[in-house]
C-alpha cells in the first residue's frame, strides 16, 4: 500500500477541472488510509481519491476550500460523523462502487450541513426499504442524490413519511436492515448453504477475489436462486476432470519416455555385438 504523504501530493497530477476547481488526482495509488491533506496547503476544491484502497473516511483535516470529494471504487464501509467539520464548503461526495451497507453511514454523512450533491450508487445501502426518501429526510439541502435530482414531492414524502407516528418504527426498521423482498429471499438462500463448509469457502474465495459490482451481484443472484451450489459443483467437476486429463498426460509421457529408452537401450545392445 501507497502512504498518503507529501511527497505522493507534490508528484500528483494537479489541473483545472470542468467546474474550473483546482483538482488534486489521486486515483490509482493504492492508498488505504486519508492522511496528511494538510500537505496540500489547502489549494483544492477538489480531490480525487479514487481506484484506492480505503476502507473508512475519518475527521479531514482543515481544508477550507475543499468543494468536491470523490472516493469512486474504494473499499469503504464507515464514515466517521463530523467527518467534514473542517471542511466548512464541502458540496460533493462521490462515494460510488463501495461497500457501505450501514444505515449508520448515512447519520454520519447527513453531520455535513453544506453537502448539495451525494452519490452511494452501487452500494448495498441503496437496497434499504425507505433508502432514498431517508436520505432526503436526514439532509434537506440536497439537490441532487445518486445522480437524479431531488424532487419537491420527495421531500414532502419523506417529512411526511419520517416524522409521522410510525416514523420511529420505520427508521428502527431501516436500522435493522430490513430489505426488500428480493434480499429477504437472499436472506433464505445463505439459510440453505450455511451448513455446507465447502461451498461457503468457495463463495467467500469468489468474493474475496471481486472487484466489479456487477459480479458481485450476480454472485448474490445465484445465492438467492440457489444456482450458486450447482455452478460449484459444475467446476469442481471440472476441475476434477482436469486433474485427470492431466494424469493421463503424465501416464502417456511416461510411458512414451520407457519406450524410448528401451529402444536407446536396444540399439546400444546392437552396437556393443556389431563389435
Amino acid at each position: 500500500m501507497v502512504k498518503l504523504n507529501s511527497d505522493l501530493i507534490s508528484r500528483a497530477l494537479k489541473y483545472l477541472n470542468a467546474v474550473k476547481d483546482y483538482q488534486l488526482d489521486l486515483r490509482g495509488y493504492k492508498i488505504s488510509i486519508i492522511e496528511n491533506l494538510s500537505a496540500t496547503n489547502d489549494q483544492f476544491g477538489s480531490i480525487d481519491l479514487s481506484d484506492n484502497s480505503i476502507s473508512k473516511v475519518e475527521e479531514l483535516n482543515s481544508l477550507n476550500r475543499l468543494r468536491s470529494l470523490l472516493l469512486i471504487n474504494n473499499r469503504i464501509t464507515y464514515i466517521e460523523n463530523d467527518f467534514a467539520i473542517n471542511c466548512p464548503k464541502l458540496e460533493n461526495l462521490i462515494l460510488t462502487n463501495n461497500k457501505i451497507s450501514d444505515i449508520e453511514v448515512i447519520d454520519n454523512i447527513s453531520s455535513c450541513k453544506t453537502l448539495l450533491r451525494l452519490s452511494l450508487v452501487n452500494n448495498l445501502v441503496t437496497k434499504l426499504k425507505y433508502y432514498r426518501l431517508y436520505v432526503i429526510y436526514k439532509m434537506p439541502n440536497l439537490r441532487v442524490l445518486d445522480f437524479q435530482k431531488v424532487k419537491k414531492i420527495e421531500k414532502e414524502e419523506a417529512m411526511r413519511l419520517f416524522e409521522s407516528e410510525e416514523g420511529e418504527k420505520i427508521i428502527e426498521n431501516i436500522r435493522n436492515k430490513n430489505f426488500s423482498e428480493d434480499d429477504k429471499e437472499f436472506k433464505k438462500g445463505l439459510e440453505n448453504i450455511k451448513n455446507n463448509e465447502k461451498v461457503n469457502r468457495i463463495i467467500a474465495d469468489k468474493i474475496k477475489n471481486t472487484n466489479n459490482y456487477e459480479d458481485l451481484m450476480n454472485i448474490k443472484k445465484k445465492i438467492t436462486t440457489g444456482e450458486i451450489v450447482d455452478e460449484i459443483k459444475k467446476e469442481e467437476d471440472e476441475k476434477e476432470k482436469e486433474k485427470e486429463n492431466e494424469i493421463e498426460i503424465e501416464n502417456e509421457n511416461e510411458k512414451e519416455d520407457k519406450k524410448k529408452r528401451k529402444g536407446k537401450a536396444k540399439s546400444k545392445g546392437k552396437g556393443r555385438k556389431k563389435k
